[in-house]
């Protein structure tokens, strides 16, 4: 820790006092997004409104758990997946449509300023399963709770499908526990997350959801490394690692040196502390966030 420490101060030397003192734009106040299919709207769904699209999805909820309940092999679990998965995320999209004028407006509200009709619609939506999500400072969007398809699907779907699923729902549950349970942004809860989703990614090395579990997986560790928007682990002012985010990757790094995220943990910390390029914030972090990219897609 001492060599490093003495590497980064002789590089803040090198770099110019007249750098960028901005951040760089990490990513949405938010962190992990929810990645679904890409969808369009049906155009039978374009015109229904709210309480339409929510009694739609009310009654495809009914009718799944019929289904489910019914299923004699975990192939027919999938293609039930396949099937309402696709369908809900095409409702959402309407539903989002037809919120967008309320949403727009979440920025502006505090929790007792929101006017009645639309407690009386985050009730509803609760009942459903769904939460008005805040993906930066001023956009906002409807989403099913974290861990909904696990919860709807466990044991009822591939050995595989059912672990992607679980992690989907641990890895956005951090974020929604940080927006609605009020909890602090944690290093260890990331870095936990990250070596699951490495887990996962050894184990189902043929994974159908590969592409998008290494998204995943890219975004946690970019989240482990770099903190959040309001919660950095660098302080760009003087780019050097905060006094919790240095010891924390050291000691990961000592404690799991064979894991793959803690190799890649290593490269990153390695190139953040040896890089002699006088270069702004914002091409640094592209640097180093290319540099993590290129470290996963040889690991996996």
């Amino acid at each position: 820790m001492r060599k490093y420490s003495l590497v980064l101060v002789a590089v803040l030397g090198i770099w110019s006092c007249k750098n960028e003192k901005k951040a760089p734009k990490i990513g949405d106040d938010n962190g992990i997004t929810e990645i679904t299919y890409t969808t369009d709207p049906s155009n039978e769904l374009l015109n229904k409104n709210t309480d339409a699209l929510l009694d739609i999805i009310e009654t495809k909820q009914g009718e799944l758990k019929q289904k489910l309940s019914k299923i004699k092999t975990k192939e027919e679990g999938d293609a039930l997946f396949s099937e309402y998965y696709k369908s809900f995320s095409s409702i959402m999209d309407s539903l989002n449509i037809a919120e967008s004028s309320t949403l727009k407006n979440y920025a502006k509200w505090s929790d007792n300023q929101k006017p009645d009709s639309v407690l009386l619609k985050e009730k509803r939506f609760t009942e459903l399963d769904i939460f008005v999500k805040h993906r930066d400072s001023n956009h906002f969007e409807l989403k099913f709770t974290p861990g909904y398809y696990h919860r709807l699907f466990k044991n009822k779907v591939s050995n595989d499908l059912q672990d992607y699923l679980e992690l989907i729902g641990n890895t956005n549950r951090l974020n929604y526990n940080i927006q609605i349970k009020n909890q602090e942004y944690s290093m260890v809860e990331y870095r936990k997350i990250a070596l699951q989703w490495e887990d996962y990614l050894l184990k189902h090395k043929n994974s159908p959801q590969k592409e998008v579990a290494l998204r995943y997986y890219q975004e946690v560790i970019k989240n482990y490394l770099f903190g959040r928007i309001y919660k950095s682990n660098v302080d760009w002012e003087t780019k050097k690692l905060t006094t919790i985010a240095e010891p924390e990757l050291m000691k990961f790094i000592k404690d799991q040196p064979k894991t793959q995220t803690a190799k890649i943990t290593k490269e990153f910390l390695q190139f953040f502390y040896s890089t002699q390029q006088t270069t702004s914030n914002k091409d640094f972090y592209k640097r180093i966030n290319e540099l993590v990219s290129e470290q996963i897609t040889k690991s996996f």
